[in-house]
């Protein structure tokens, strides 16, 4: 019984340090822009949390694990006040992709946000803009908004 105990503990100290490594190996992504009135961000899967700030600056971060590399792509168009914000995943790759994205917002309270994922959780404080936000499959928190709001999930 106890080799088994001891395999036990071995194998999940392999697991937490198989873990740890790979938790260190998250990527980052940071962006910032002025002038902008509107933000559009469109997603397949992740979360997304957009907080303001007294700037008038719009700060995007993203934290990402794909697999495979190269899986994904992430695309930045400003079009005038208004940036436009994409996920484009690869579908040449033949492998199954595994990934966990997460993106963070800061604005201007008074920013406008359009927001849709396929899958994952929205959570929004502070704005006094206007907010139209989808998720086909996740949560939606709204917290101290003082803004017109249009939500579907």
């Amino acid at each position: 019984m106890k080799r088994g105990r001891a395999m036990t503990v071995s194998s999940l100290a392999l697991l937490l340090a198989v873990g740890l490594a790979a938790a260190g190996s998250a990527e980052e992504l940071h962006k910032s822009f002025s002038g902008i009135t509107a933000v559009e961000l469109s997603t397949v899967s992740g979360d997304v949390v957009i907080k303001t700030h007294g700037s008038s600056e719009v700060l995007v971060d993203v934290v990402y694990e794909v697999e495979p590399e190269g899986a994904v792509e992430f695309e930045f168009d400003e079009s005038g006040k208004r940036l436009v914000i994409k996920e484009s995943w690869q579908s040449k790759i033949r492998r199954p992709v595994r990934s966990d994205v997460e993106w963070t917002l800061t604005v201007p309270a008074d920013i406008e946000i359009e927001f849709s994922t396929a899958s994952g959780d929205i959570t929004a404080s502070g704005l006094t803009g206007r907010i139209d936000a989808g998720t086909a499959s996740g949560n939606i928190d709204l917290r101290d908004m003082n803004c017109d709001v249009d939500l579907s999930t």
